[in-house]
Formats: C-alpha cells, sequence, structure tokens
C-alpha cells in the first residue's frame, strides 16, 4: 500500500509495479526415490544435494534467511535403528526398543527452521551430508503436514527430480497463500517442459539444472518470486 499517497488524496493506492525483493528461502530437498529412477539416479541424487547446499551458501552470502525441509531418510538414524535391530532377537522386539520419542524424530521429515543465522547455511550443509534416497512421503506431502511451520516471509525453493500436478496446485496454493515460489528440476528436459506448462499459469518460475555449471547462473533476484 502506498501510504503517503493514499493519505494525501484520501483513496487507497497500492503500489503495482514495484519489483519484489528475495527475502531468504526454504530449500524443500525432494529425495524420493521413485523420481530419481534411470541410468543416472545417483548423478541426479548428487546434483539435487549439490544444488541445495549451493543455493544455501548463496542465501547465506546475500544475508537471507534460509531452511531446509526434506522427505529424505537420515542415514544416522537408519544406521542406528539397524544396530538395535541386529541386536534384538526378533524384528518386533527392535521396532519396540525404539518407541516413543525416537519412532517420532525418524517419521518427521529432516529440517533446520528456517531463521537468517551466520552458520545456517553451515548447519543445511551438515543435514544435507546425512541423507539418503526414501520411498515414504512424496514432498507434497510433506509441504502440507509442515504448512504451519514454514514462515511466509522466506519463499519455498522445491529441488525436485520433476513435478507432478499435484505438487504443481500445492505449490500454487502457496502462492495463493503469500508465499514465493521457484523450482528447480534436476537433469530432466521433458520433465522441465512438463513443469513449465503446470506452473507457467500460477506465474510459478521453473529452472532447469543439467550441470552444476548451471548453478553459477542463479542469483538471488531471480528466485523467490
Amino acid at each position: 500500500i502506498h501510504w503517503k499517497l493514499s493519505a494525501r488524496t484520501g483513496a487507497l493506492h497500492v503500489k503495482t509495479h514495484e519489483p519484489s525483493t528475495v527475502i531468504g528461502g526454504t530449500l524443500l530437498l525432494d529425495l524420493f526415490q521413485g523420481g530419481y529412477l534411470g541410468e543416472k539416479m545417483e548423478e541426479r541424487i548428487e546434483l539435487a544435494v549439490t544444488t541445495t547446499a549451493s543455493i544455501a551458501y548463496l542465501l547465506q552470502l546475500s544475508g537471507e534467511q534460509l531452511g531446509l525441509l526434506t522427505n529424505a531418510r537420515d542415514a544416522a538414524e537408519a544406521a542406528r535403528y539397524e544396530v538395535e535391530s541386529r541386536q534384538s532377537v526378533s524384528r518386533e522386539e527392535a521396532d519396540r526398543s525404539v518407541e516413543g520419542e525416537s519412532v517420532s524424530d525418524r517419521i518427521r521429515p529432516l529440517m533446520v527452521p528456517t531463521r537468517r543465522s551466520p552458520v545456517q547455511a553451515q548447519q543445511i550443509v551438515e543435514n544435507l551430508a546425512r541423507v539418503l534416497p526414501s520411498d515414504s512421503l512424496p514432498i507434497e506431502d510433506v509441504i502440507l503436514s509442515e504448512y504451519g511451520r514454514l514462515p511466509r516471509d522466506a519463499a519455498l525453493l522445491p529441488v525436485v527430480p520433476a513435478v507432478s500436478p499435484k505438487l504443481a496446485l500445492v505449490l500454487a496454493e502457496m502462492k495463493l497463500n503469500g508465499f514465493g515460489v521457484s523450482v528447480f528440476i534436476i537433469d530432466n528436459w521433458n520433465g522441465y517442459r512438463e513443469a513449465s506448462a503446470l506452473l507457467a499459469p500460477h506465474n510459478i518460475t521453473a529452472f532447469h539444472i543439467e550441470h552444476e555449471r548451471n548453478l553459477h547462473e542463479i542469483s538471488p533476484a531471480r528466485i523467490g518470486h
């Protein structure tokens, strides 16, 4: 709202032509294993993790707030569960041995709360070093489950292998609710074209990341709108 002009004229005026600015972002890393199936599975997963880390450092250097939400498995938690399983007489005993808070922690998506901190990117990278592909929740379900925890003053930055119609609808709804959104498609030209067609009607920009060198073309001013 243009407060000075509204006060001077007695009528409500809105600034419609001033460009918005990036005020940070919550990175949404999709490591749902089914989305990466194919000959280049490992390379695409590695590129997705690298892309997430690179954007985190980019926002950090720009002094912006940032956070991470992912449907990936936590390697440290998975290893602990495997050890406890081997030490138990049966799988049922293994399940009972990790009841309570530990079960809740394993089910909850891996998350670094979005905030502005000089060590935020480092915390995100440390978490990225522990991620493993998962076959649990699709990223759109993770977004919906964690909706109340996501700050509206930070853009949503999904790093995904593809965009399904359901994910496109979820992101469109998030944008209508005040979130900035930019999507990063990992080494998938057909998926990028399909994503662009699904997202363009909602004024959501998609970037195609085919190689690490594509990351040099990204600037804070180009994302989050």
